[in-house]
């Protein structure tokens, strides 16, 4: 293996072995991708990005992180939006924006929730205070009330319009909630905990509804319903995801394996075929729901822990929040063309960048390795060298002797 070389701000690098990659006759080149190479982008979170929300139109999410903050940002361009949305004084866990994206609600663990003018950027009203850590956070579907849920082992709802409690805290669960949905009709909340289970709740009178959803065998930490209302799907710390009849609180087939640590995070697709989770593994995983299968090559472009997945509102792409600071947009369109070149499913392992075949294509300097702009992102935000590859003359081979680029 050679030595990275910069020579007028592209970056060179050179592999020697077994095989070798030519570029204008060149071994590799690098086009940085932003308009200061060398420079991290001033855009970004200061730690850990916990959760975010899509707004209604798919152009803006809001994002929520352990720097104390709320900040929203243009999908297409992955600029901020305005001003930080600041108040907390603990790492915030949840974030949603309103169905008409006026408002933002953020969950704390400062023991409060908090709702936000997105025009302003200023609180609305005061903190809903809680007897614990808040955990998850979300807005009814006709942006009436706002359901929270809390480290003491119940849920809250909450008028928007007075900003109190309506009614007593929803009890059942055992241990830490992690996760919560409200269903498309709101007419139920599903929620997943530390005990184990998935449960669903009646808005109207506060109880539980049927019999616990059993069957994980550690902490469940995510949830979330299909666009009809039909099925639940569950993420658990015991590396598997799980989906389920909501009518009849049945599991449908086997929980779905390939996740190596636990899923934090789970999401359906707009029309409800698609799966995506993100886990501690540091990939990003779409699964087919009838079958239960995977669907293409895990997406393994975090660094750490993946912790928030979600797919936009028109179902083109996906976005993922990490421990590693970052978020990422990814094509889905890209994703249903698997071959064995860089530009459609390679994965990095130690730096190595491999084809599907596992065959090495070249190694990355650990610098650019979070900023890599690797297909299928089309986008990442965050604190990080952004660096883009032209590969638009990439060829690689057994022999050197025997490659050339035109």
């Amino acid at each position: 293996m050679g030595w990275p070389a910069v020579r007028g701000g592209v970056l060179e690098i050179r592999i020697l072995g077994a095989f070798s990659v030519t570029v204008a006759r060149r071994v590799a080149t690098w086009k940085p991708g932003c308009s200061n190479p060398g420079a991290s982008s001033p855009e970004g979170h200061d730690d850990c990005i916990w959760s975010f929300s899509f707004s209604s139109d798919g152009k803006r999410i809001v994002s929520a992180s352990a720097d104390k903050t709320v900040r929203i940002w243009d999908v297409g361009t992955g600029q901020q939006l305005g001003a930080s949305l600041e108040g907390h004084s603990q790492e915030i866990h949840s974030v949603s924006f309103s169905p008409d994206d006026r408002l933002v609600v953020s969950g704390s663990f400062d023991n409060t929730a908090r709702i936000w003018d997105v025009e302003t950027s200023q609180q609305r009203g005061p903190a809903l205070e809680h007897n614990g850590y808040v955990t998850c956070v979300a807005f009814s579907p006709d942006g009436q009330y706002i359901v929270s849920s809390c480290s003491d082992n119940t849920m809250r709802m909450w008028s928007v319009a007075m900003g109190q409690q309506i009614g007593s805290p929803l009890k059942g669960h055992t241990g830490w909630i992690n996760s919560f949905v409200v269903s498309p009709d709101g007419q139920r909340v599903i929620s997943s905990s530390a005990d184990r289970t998935v449960r669903i709740w009646d808005v109207k009178t506060g109880q539980q509804l049927g019999p616990s959803l059993e069957g994980h065998r550690q902490s469940v930490m995510s949830v979330a319903v299909s666009p009809d209302g039909r099925c639940i799907a569950s993420g658990s710390s015991d590396k598997t995801l799980t989906i389920w009849d909501a009518e009849t609180a049945q599991q449908l087939g086997s929980p779905l394996e390939g996740h190596s640590d636990p899923v934090r995070s789970v999401a359906f697709s707009p029309d409800g075929r698609r799966l995506v989770s993100g886990s501690d593994d540091c990939t990003v995983r779409i699964w087919d729901v009838e079958t239960g299968q995977q669907l293409g090559y895990s997406l393994d472009h975090h660094t750490r822990y993946v912790l928030s997945v979600d797919f936009s509102p028109d179902g083109r792409y996906i976005v993922s929040g990490s421990y590693d600071k970052t978020m990422r947009v990814w094509d889905i369109q890209s994703l249903k063309s698997i071959g064995t070149n860089f530009d459609d499913g390679s994965h990095m392992v130690n730096g190595w960048v491999h084809a599907l075949n596992s065959r090495r294509l070249f190694w990355v300097p650990a610098s650019l390795r979070a900023g890599l702009l690797r297909p299928p992102q089309t986008l990442i935000i965050g604190h990080c060298l952004k660096t883009r590859l032209d590969m638009s003359k990439f060829v690689h081979g057994e022999a050197w002797t025997k490659i050339r680029g035109d």
